[in-house]
């Protein structure tokens, strides 16, 4: 199978006012959930992190947060009504992007703590801060690729609408 093309900055630039403000919406929409799964990937690490595959973590969050009829009470059952017809392969991504994130952050984390205990104990000052978690960051290349791919278009300016959630009013 092909691969969907990266968008490009200047791709965007290419776009219509109302295509640009709908791209837009998207975007925020999803990195509002990447930030609300980044949340219960962090509370829920320590389990997540004895799986053994990407595939068995991306379903166990899928699990926590997603009402099907398989698991009918999710244990943050918010996420569906937050993000209302949510399309899965967002939901999907947009948890990939947070176990990333949360990966990262608790490997940075404890690399600073193990420096920070071997300054310590040498004697020395330690003045260096302590890494922080951030899901603001731009989120474009989980999301680009995705809505292009199922959109059936590699042309930016004939993608399909944003998806459903809460912001779903401003378009």
């Amino acid at each position: 199978m092909k691969q969907p093309r990266v968008i490009r900055k200047t791709e965007l630039n290419h776009m219509s006012y109302g295509q640009r403000r709908v791209f837009a919406q998207t975007l925020a929409l999803y990195r509002s959930a990447c930030g609300y799964i980044g949340n219960v990937v962090l509370a829920h690490w320590d389990s997540l992190e004895a799986l053994p595959s990407a595939k068995k973590r991306i379903n166990a969050v899928e699990a926590l947060i997603h009402k099907t009829t398989d698991n009918p009470d999710p244990e943050h059952p918010d996420f569906d009504r937050l993000y209302y017809k949510f399309p899965s392969y967002l939901r999907r991504a947009a948890i990939s992007y947070a176990i990333g994130q949360v990966s990262s952050y608790q490997t940075r984390l404890a690399a600073w703590e193990e420096e920070k205990h071997a300054a310590m104990s040498a004697g020395k000052r330690f003045r260096k801060k302590p890494p922080r978690l951030s899901f603001e960051t731009n989120a474009l290349g989980c999301v680009g690729p995705c809505v292009r791919h199922c959109s059936g278009t590699s042309r930016p300016h004939e993608r399909a609408g944003p998806a459903q959630g809460p912001h779903s009013s401003l378009v």
